[in-house]
């Protein structure tokens, strides 16, 4: 009866000790998955900033090729005629 009693304290002990290195891991894989979300909204966040600087200048290239179509096609009208 005696080493029965002495197995299950020890078994409860090593259950014990088992569920707080088990809820320290949970702890820090918490902390880490939360880390390592904020980098992945950061990253995010500076693509979506990227993205739009990129943007703003394919529209302003798109601006300035057409703008020089117009150009291009008002100065040779104009020579045409006053040739």
């Amino acid at each position: 009866m005696e080493l029965t009693r002495h197995i299950d304290q020890r078994f409860e002990a090593s259950d014990k000790r088992f569920a707080e290195r088990f809820e320290a891991s949970d702890k820090r894989f918490a902390e880490r998955f939360e880390a390592s979300d904020q980098r992945f909204a950061d990253l995010m966040r500076h693509l979506d900033q990227r993205f739009d600087a990129v943007d703003k200048r394919f529209n302003t290239l798109t601006w300035m090729i057409g703008l020089g179509f117009v150009v291009i096609t008002s100065l040779t009208t104009v020579f045409a005629l006053l040739a």
